[in-house]
């Protein structure tokens, strides 16, 4: 039960499109979200390991985790040219994320959120995969609201990025006012 806790708290509270906007581009080409997947995974456990199990014991202590944005710059760099290796067409740019995309903040954000909550293992486990499953389903909603603002009769200047950023931050509201109640329903 303590488990199912730590899932649903990193899935609404560690979610970097919810509580930063980081990867709001991947909503206009949700194909390309495979790779902040992987590399969120990755630099939130590898960089719970290095934090926990290397610097910790160095003495480095809250300092340990500015390691973490190279860290995830490195991971993130990692699974792309991975993805590269395994992709037909060998475009460099579907996978290599531009330094201004968010890219890295995305991996950064989870691995961040990893190294500070995690105590365990299991728990660095929870919280990256909560976290990524929570990015993945702000994704698909935001896909779905701007695939029905096509369709439906939106006014003009709210139509593209407005219309995104609105509706991530009224997903903010919403996912901020669960955890409580997340919470509430598994630390019985």
């Amino acid at each position: 039960m303590q488990s199912l806790m730590y899932f649903f708290t990193a899935f609404i509270l560690f979610n970097g499109v919810v509580q930063n906007g980081f990867g709001i581009q991947y909503v206009k080409a949700p194909q390309k979200v495979l790779v902040p997947i992987l590399s969120m995974l990755l630099s939130s456990v590898t960089g719970w390991i290095i934090v926990k199990y290397l610097l910790n014991p160095l003495g480095f202590g809250v300092f340990g985790v500015f390691i973490l944005f190279p860290l995830s710059v490195v991971c993130s760099i990692l699974v792309a040219k991975i993805a590269l290796l395994f992709c037909k067409d060998k475009n460099l740019n579907q996978f290599e994320p531009a330094l201004n995309s968010g890219f890295y903040g995305i991996a950064f954000y989870g691995a961040f959120q990893t190294v500070i909550f995690a105590q365990t293992a299991i728990q660095a486990i929870l919280f990256a995969l909560g976290s990524t499953a929570g990015f993945v389903s702000v994704i698909a909603i935001l896909r779905g609201i701007q695939k029905r603002s096509e369709v439906e009769a939106v006014p003009k200047f709210f139509k593209g990025q407005p219309l995104l950023l609105i509706s991530t931050g009224l997903i903010s509201l919403i996912f901020t006012e669960l955890l409580p109640m997340v919470i509430h329903i598994f630390a019985r």
